[in-house]
């Protein structure tokens, strides 16, 4: 999701955007650890998942792909391995196939809150603004504390409509909520500038 000129993604906040040199040290150790436990176990579903996860933590994602898709061959409804290759294909800045990942999953069990702001991330990103607006705004009715979802929600009335009073007003309810979160003030600020400047400019 990027939002003016500061970006912020649900995807990274929710999946990690960044890994530090001793957690990927760590994740190759894990990764070397279950690889030996798979030579022995080759048919282990269990193991084989957590391979696909680890691979993503290191940004290996054509291997974590590859990993899934093997999954999905033996077990089309394996709904850890469609979560596992939408992160592999968002990885790759492959969001529609990302998003087709995404919903294959929801056809295996409801979706979390987390995987719903995904989703609304995976459409605006895929260009499905009005899609993502409707998402977020059923979100919001279920959860009216749920501060990422009126981001979200101001994201899609931003590539809608242009800076504008609902996405302004959306950020200041997140920012009410999460006074802690820098990037959601840092977004409000520059969303009322440029809803600033597009007034100076009107007739």
């Amino acid at each position: 999701m990027k939002l003016l000129v500061v970006a912020f993604t649900v995807c990274a906040l929710l999946l990690g955007s960044s890994v530090s040199a001793a957690e990927s040290s760590n994740a190759q150790a894990e990764l070397a650890r279950i690889e030996a436990q798979l030579a022995k176990n080759p048919g282990d579903v269990d193991l084989q998942v957590n391979r696909g996860i680890v691979l993503g933590e290191l940004r290996r994602y054509e291997d974590e792909i590859a990993q899934a898709n093997k999954l999905i061959a033996n077990k089309v409804s394996l709904r850890k391995a469609y979560l596992m290759q939408e992160h592999g294909y968002a990885g790759l800045e492959k969001f529609d196939r990302a998003l087709q990942s995404l919903e294959m999953a929801f056809n295996y069990e409801k979706p979390s809150t987390a995987e719903l702001l995904l989703n609304i991330d995976l459409l605006i990103e895929n260009g499905k603004y009005k899609d993502g607006l409707k998402l977020a705004s059923d979100l919001i009715g279920r959860e009216p504390r749920n501060a990422e979802a009126y981001v979200c929600r101001a994201d899609c009335y931003f590539h809608i409509f242009g800076p504008c009073q609902q996405a302004i007003k959306d950020l200041e309810v997140s920012l009410a909520l999460n006074p802690s979160r820098e990037s959601t003030n840092s977004l409000l600020t520059e969303m009322r500038r440029r809803l600033s400047l597009k007034n100076k400019v009107s007739p």
